[in-house]
């Protein structure tokens, strides 16, 4: 074989790598995997729980589980969103088809079995595109994902025991970023915590940046070919400008030290942009440590919901 053949190979090769490395990591925001629910409250924490489908503002259908504190009139009630890639359940890491290579196990309903015993009902429900929801175009980092949001606060709406005045929300991800885009388009929210929100373009430069040139070469066809399947620009999905016009609901802003994917600096911006707000920066060592942390430790979202959706204190004093 000539040394031109044997090079021909080798870029083919490489080529051919970095083609189902694009179709890959597009796919992830363009038809990305369905994780299956693998428990439910009753099986996972014995909690009776109600199998509840709802309109996202936009008309989509989601599926979810509403989780009711049994013998109460009228009780706060907390809406818990997944990240990016989950189910309702979290992230169960079994199959690497349905996540990102490098990701972790992020199990949910230890963390909504905490709420509810701390007098809660609780709303769990699949984001559209994952889980049991419907699917209808590419997924947005929240741009228009935070319908979903809506929908869920516009189904408590129908509910007679939620006291409309006390719902609170915590989002992972991309449940946080729901709950910053939601912010410029509803006041009903008592208190919410978004867990490591961040830009989409951010996050594909800080994933791919790791593997050089060819990491570069990932995330522009990646954005791509997520362009030619009807995505906007990724700069467009902006977080920070979505808090433009927010409302003064209470934020807790949790972001890990250890977020390699994400950005404290970035966070921090959420923080100066949204009206009312504060940041938390536990040490971590992983993107998804800092997911972990808020699920090891209730009592951290606990006590931000007690103060604001209990309204068991004084709001806090807005940024500057």
């Amino acid at each position: 074989m000539s040394a031109l053949c044997i090079v021909l190979w080798v870029v083919g090769g490489v080529l051919g790598l970095l083609t189902v490395g694009v179709l890959f990591s597009a796919r992830t925001m363009v038809r990305p995997g369905r994780q299956k629910l693998w428990t439910d409250p009753m099986r996972a924490a014995q909690i009776p729980f109600e199998s509840v489908t709802f309109p996202a503002s936009d008309g989509l259908q989601l599926k979810g589980w509403f989780l009711p504190v049994p013998g109460v009139r009228s009780a706060p009630t907390l809406i818990v969103i997944p990240g990016w890639l989950w189910s309702r359940l979290g992230n169960a890491q079994d199959n690497l088809l349905n996540d990102f290579p490098g990701g972790k196990r992020v199990e949910l309903m230890p963390l909504a079995a905490a709420f509810h015993k701390a007098g809660y009902h609780v709303l769990m429900f699949d984001v559209r595109g994952f889980g049991e929801s419907e699917r209808r175009a590419v997924y947005t980092a929240g741009w228009l994902e935070h319908r979903d949001l809506l929908g869920a606060l516009d189904y408590l709406g129908t509910r007679a025991e939620v006291d409309q005045a006390r719902i609170g929300a915590i989002g992972f991800s991309n449940g946080g970023n729901c709950i910053v885009f939601g912010l410029a388009h509803t006041d009903r929210l008592a208190g919410a915590i978004a867990v490591q929100p961040t830009a989409l373009s951010l996050f594909m430069r800080n994933y791919t940046r790791p593997y050089g040139p060819i990491g570069r070469v990932l995330a522009w066809g990646t954005e791509l070919v997520y362009r030619l399947a009807g995505g906007p620009a990724l700069r467009h999905i902006d977080p920070v400008q979505a808090l433009r016009g927010a409302a003064p609901t209470p934020m807790l802003y949790v972001e890990g030290t250890g977020d390699r994917w994400g950005s404290v600096a970035y966070v921090e911006a959420m923080v100066a942009a949204t009206p009312v707000a504060t940041g938390l920066y536990p040490e971590t060592a992983h993107r998804f440590d800092g997911y972990n942390h808020m699920v090891k430790h209730p009592e951290i979202a606990l006590a931000f919901f007690e103060r604001h959706v209990k309204g068991a204190g004084p709001m806090p004093e807005s940024n500057p």
